[in-house]
């Protein structure tokens, strides 16, 4: 495995799919990055994994943009640990996650004739990524960076990849529609999403921060945890909250994994709220470890994935849903594509229009009007977590996945 630009851990991904492969007896290698106070060596998953930490002196973007690797999109300060690590450890196939280094590992194989296979991992639509995230940026910026990060280049490298991949992992069937309009042949792709089961997000109040859940037990929580960004809808849900806040005294609205950079961007949102009172009952919790992020989902009666309508959000499917679903904690989602699939076409939970708090607010009402139907659909949307979208079963189907290839 190939996981670059970041450290590991944590990733809850590929956490999951080293699990999933060990635990059927093949050896894994992964290749990341060494963070402060990580062994460059470490085995773990039952003495089958093999995690791989690489110090490597990264190019300013400055030295990037000059040496065209933001066109060419090959980073080649990794080109030489990418060899040795294909060659010290004898890798037949490299799972590569995320479009970010796929150019630079086919640049390697190119470079050094290796006999080796590739599967591409894509987390989420890169291409349209970009382009999300600099949505709520100033004109000069959002135009350099729609230079550096160029959507036509990223889509041509993209296309490129696909078409030598041995298999290429998308992670909801919106997304792997994308992919065969490049031609990909169908029998490659596969969809292994972001979902749980009981070993990878313990979901039992049993096993919660009891000092958590006891906190909020006497407010209406509707909450957003996770990682946030223009695309996530936090503005959306700033405003549907301040909608009801007065008609519903108990109601407070939790944001969850803030970084300090966000936790501004939130402050900004919450200055426009006109009531002060209201703006003190919406709390921005910063980093939590995840073995607390189960307590807070418990502690909510509402939580939502209010995401903005962009291609992006359109091919794309968060850990956080399936974490709500199998907590037994009542879903409210935007109308994207997947979480409408997902939520709305199963009467899973509950559906507002994207980007219009108005529709959000609507269906906090309506939650709150019928708890005995909001608990029949989170039954339901439990009975798809842990049946039709649970891990388990993608992780059999990743396991495939390497047998057919294999063979």
């Amino acid at each position: 495995m190939i996981l670059l630009g970041h450290t590991f851990p944590p990733d809850i991904r590929v956490d999951k799919e080293l699990q999933a492969l060990c635990g059927s007896g093949r050896e894994i290698h992964l290749m990341t990055e060494l963070g402060k106070d990580q062994k460059p060596l470490e085995i773990a998953y039952g003495g089958k994994g093999y995690i791989h930490r690489y110090s490597i002196k990264v190019r300013s973007a400055l030295l990037r943009f000059v040496t065209g690797a933001y066109f060419h999109l090959i980073r080649r300060e990794y080109v030489k640990h990418i060899a040795d690590f294909i060659v010290q450890n004898d890798i037949q196939i490299l799972h590569v996650h995320d479009l970010n280094f796929l150019p630079t590992v086919f640049y390697t194989i190119r470079k050094y004739k290796f006999d080796v296979k590739v599967v591409a991992d894509l987390h989420e639509n890169m291409p349209a990524a970009w382009v999300a995230y600099r949505s709520d940026n100033c004109w000069p910026l959002r135009l350099l960076r729609s230079i550096i990060y160029n959507y036509r280049i990223w889509k041509r490298a993209e296309k490129k990849c696909f078409l030598q991949c041995a298999a290429v992992i998308a992670v909801v069937p919106e997304a792997k529609k994308r992919m065969l309009e490049y031609g990909v042949d169908p029998k490659k792709i596969w969809v292994v999403s972001n979902t749980e089961n009981q070993q990878t997000f313990p979901f039992s109040r049993e096993q919660a921060n009891a000092e958590i859940i006891q906190k909020y037990q006497d407010d209406f929580v509707i909450s957003y945890i996770g990682g946030l960004g223009p695309h996530r809808g936090m503005q959306t849900l700033i405003k549907g909250f301040e909608r009801i806040a007065n008609e519903m005294p108990s109601a407070r609205l939790l944001i969850v994994g803030a970084k300090q950079k966000d936790s501004v961007a939130i402050q900004k949102m919450l200055a426009k709220v006109k009531d002060p009172l209201i703006r003190g009952r919406v709390e921005i919790i910063g980093w939590v470890p995840f073995s607390d992020v189960n307590s807070y989902v418990l502690a909510s009666n509402v939580c939502t994935v209010p995401h903005e309508d962009f291609e992006h959000t359109q091919t794309t499917i968060p850990h956080k849903l399936f974490q709500y679903m199998i907590c037994r904690s009542p879903v409210l989602v935007s109308d994207c594509a997947p979480l409408k699939r997902i939520i709305g076409d199963n009467d899973a939970g509950y559906v507002f229009k994207a980007g219009d708090s108005a529709s959000l607010a609507s269906a906090v009402r309506e939650m709150n009007s019928n708890w005995a139907e909001v608990k029949r659909r989170v039954e339901k949307a439990f009975d798809l977590a842990a049946g039709e979208y649970s891990w388990t079963r993608d992780a059999e189907r990743l396991k495939k996945m390497y047998q057919e290839i294999l063979n």
